[in-house]
């Protein structure tokens, strides 16, 4: 799994963490159908916190590798300011939560939507994943707070995630990365 996150942090111009990191940087991954992708990086540096969202599709180059098709970068700042969100944000374990391959009642995977959670500070590092959140937490706490987090970011960030109804992801679908620049919106 950390190969595969790394890859993808990669491929969007992000750093490894996995040897820390100055403060504390916070990077939520959500997939859905694995070729579309929503990286959402929460970071404190220097003092200051920022949230950059990036949102792209990843298709195949000539040779069968990877590469991306779109990418969309866009930051924004929490609605309730950055202490309330966060207190809410860790309000949920989000520092704590357990892989789901660590968790006995976790029911086998439905769909290919998931969510990668890294986490680093100046002396740690942990990552873990969830799969089928939306279905899982009706039945395990654990999940269930996964969701609540995801929920908490849509409403803060006035963020969306990508389903396969979403008109986003459709757009993602439709334009080619290389008929135009990347697209930075910082207006939120």
């Amino acid at each position: 799994m950390f190969e595969h996150q790394k890859q993808s942090d990669s491929m969007i111009g992000l750093c490894a963490i996995d040897n820390g990191f100055q403060d504390l940087q916070i990077r939520i991954n959500y997939g859905f159908h694995s070729d579309s992708i929503q990286t959402m990086v929460i970071k404190k540096e220097n003092g200051e916190h920022s949230a950059l969202f990036y949102t792209y599709k990843v298709g195949l180059d000539k040779n069968g590798g990877s590469k991306i098709d779109y990418i969309a970068i866009t930051t924004k700042k929490p609605k309730s300011g950055w202490e309330s969100f966060l207190f809410r944000l860790f309000s949920f374990d989000l520092m704590t939560l357990p892989d789901k391959t660590s968790l006995n009642n976790y029911p086998p995977d439905l769909t290919f939507d998931g969510v990668t959670v890294q986490i680093a500070t100046p002396d740690s590092f942990r990552i873990y994943n969830y799969i089928d959140v939306s279905k899982a937490r009706e039945t395990v706490p654990e999940a269930k707070k996964m969701e609540n987090i995801l929920l908490l970011i849509e409403e803060e960030f006035n963020f969306k995630r990508i389903d396969s109804s979403d008109s986003v992801r459709k757009k993602i679908i439709e334009v080619p990365f290389e008929y135009g620049p990347i697209q930075v919106d910082s207006s939120h």
